[in-house]
């Protein structure tokens, strides 16, 4: 092919004489297969081995530079492997320029951590390696809470001076205490007033050993507090909470992105809510990490159970390291998690030398 047309900027089309066929060939498949914003054909229901987010990466090679997601309830199991070494429910890596529309949408995991190496660096949503990426919309669960609950039910003291308390675990939470894939041999324990469902204060993070179940009981279970000084917090009529075992699953992962925004965006389990890892840096680029009208908070409670969950998060809500450019934080609610509710972490470095003794991988010397 000869020629062709190309837009002038008065918005006119002018003809162009150098077009070559493969050229020809790319305007036209955009023409007739893509669209700048594309709504996925799949819809709510349940999908396995990465289907949802490969109907996005597909889009997003065709050219489509916003993707929307039609709201509904989506279970996705067998999570990927991603290129970051992560494992997933849902990864988009190396998008640019790049929006992910999911109001009314939420995304459940349903494939834990538990007991399986591969999975240790298990995450709901994981976006990595991206440029002016834009995710917004979502409610992000998963379909197993990371933490048990229930009530205290009894609390003694043996005749040898043991302290022991008894728990009666809620139903639809986890009741393997005794399952080291599932809990530890001391769990962290943390105590909440049975009336609010807040936090006792100074009864977080203690832990009961060598958990019993009491005979006659599905759910009760006898364990040992070898912190006597603890012993008086425990009430009966206490709600307890307990951190499962080995269980690394994050629910919203950006790792090395470079001006990432994240909005009207709700979390609801995982240890950490969102984490934020370090930035893209590229050259002459400025970076800004914007959440906007983001929340961490209690999900919907498990099948089966009759109490509502007691926590959101076990470790940070909102979590940022080593992020080298600016950070916005605007109308973001951390409620329900048992650390911190926001963290920002990272290192400095005191300049005590300079050279230009040191020179980049292309040969270039360092200031």
């Amino acid at each position: 092919w000869v020629w062709g047309f190309i837009k002038t900027d008065s918005g006119f089309f002018s003809p162009q004489s150098n077009l070559t066929r493969g050229e020809a060939a790319k305007i036209a498949y955009r023409m007739f297969y893509t669209d700048l914003s594309y709504t996925c054909k799949n819809g709510p229901g349940t999908y396995e081995n990465d289907e949802m987010a490969k109907e996005v990466r597909a889009a997003y090679a065709r050219g489509a530079r916003k993707v929307v997601i039609q709201p509904g309830t989506y279970y996705l199991y067998n999570p990927s492997e991603a290129a970051t070494s992560l494992v997933s429910h849902f990864e988009l890596s190396g998008m640019k320029d790049f929006t992910l529309e999911g109001y009314n949408v939420r995304f459940v995991g349903c494939t834990p951590a538990l007991g399986d190496e591969k999975n240790r660096g298990l995450c709901m949503g994981l976006f990595a390696n991206c440029e002016n990426i834009t995710v917004r919309g979502f409610t992000m669960d998963y379909v197993y809470p990371i933490f048990t609950q229930g009530e205290v039910v009894k609390k003694e003291v043996d005749s040898s001076n043991g302290n022991w308390v008894e728990i009666e675990i809620d139903e639809g939470y986890p009741n393997q205490l005794d399952d080291r894939n599932f809990f530890s041999e001391g769990p962290s324990v943390y105590l909440y007033d049975k009336d609010t469902h807040k936090l006792k204060a100074g009864c977080g993070g203690m832990n009961l050993n060598s958990f019993t179940k009491v005979n006659g009981y599905e759910r009760r279970w006898r364990g040992r507090n070898w912190a006597p000084q603890n012993q008086e917090a425990y009430e009966v009529g206490d709600l307890v909470s307990m951190r499962m075992n080995n269980f690394t699953a994050m629910n919203t992962r950006f790792v090395s992105c470079l001006n990432a925004t994240l909005e009207d965006y709700t979390v609801c389990g995982g240890t950490f809510g969102i984490l934020f890892e370090p930035s893209k840096r590229v050259e002459g680029n400025k970076d800004t990490a914007h959440l906007n009208n983001v929340k961490v908070t209690y999900g919907e409670r498990p099948e089966g159970a009759k109490r509502d969950r007691l926590v959101s998060t076990y470790a940070d809500g909102i979590h940022l390291s080593y992020l080298s450019g600016e950070i916005l934080l605007e109308n973001c609610t951390v409620e329900g998690n048992t650390d911190d509710a926001y963290a920002l972490g990272g290192r400095h470095y005191i300049v005590t030398q300079t050279s230009r003794d040191t020179v980049d991988s292309e040969g270039k010397p360092f200031d």
